[in-house]
């Protein structure tokens, strides 16, 4: 049941956080940012910044109210180098803010940065697998082999942890 209150709580604050102004306004900014041309309502990147704060707030009460409906996307043929054309899709201003603002709060939960740990344990697991093709190869050893392969891979994941947390 605590599980249930946990993820109702994060599934409020993530829509929370599509209602905040200044993460819109970073997000407009990245749009800004990669330019690209006016959708199907023909609104350019600087006619929306002329109008910012009011599209923001525009976009908010659209999306607090749950009436916001994305544009069509404008439909524009580019020739390819063989004589085929390209197909492109290109949304409205304001669907990209929205779409830019939906990928930086989704993509940290979904696609977190990597951490050092997860590349201390991939070296520790490389090593393991190399010490089990060495045990497969060595099988008719004593165990007095496998016993100090044991002992020799228990100091490396001692030693990788431990130069882990120091840094």
């Amino acid at each position: 049941m605590k599980a249930s209150i946990i993820q109702m709580r994060i599934y409020y604050s993530l829509y929370d956080r599509l209602l905040d102004r200044r993460a819109m306004a970073r997000a407009f900014e990245k749009v800004r940012r990669a330019q690209g041309a006016p959708g199907v309502d023909r609104q350019t990147i600087a006619d929306f910044q002329s109008r910012l704060w009011e599209e923001l707030d525009q976009l908010v009460t659209e999306l607090r109210t749950r009436t916001y409906q994305p544009q069509p996307v404008r439909r524009v043929s580019i020739p390819k180098p063989d004589g085929g054309e390209r197909h492109l899709g290109i949304p409205a201003v304001r669907d990209r803010v929205v779409q830019q603002l939906l990928l930086d709060i989704l993509q940290p939960i979904f696609d977190p940065p990597p951490r050092k740990l997860k590349a201390v344990t991939h070296q520790v697991m490389v090593i393991v697998r190399a010490a089990a093709a060495n045990r497969q190869w060595r099988k008719q050893r004593c165990s007095f082999a496998s016993m100090a392969e044991s002992m020799w891979l228990i100091w490396i994941f001692r030693n990788a942890l431990t130069a882990w947390i120091m840094t």
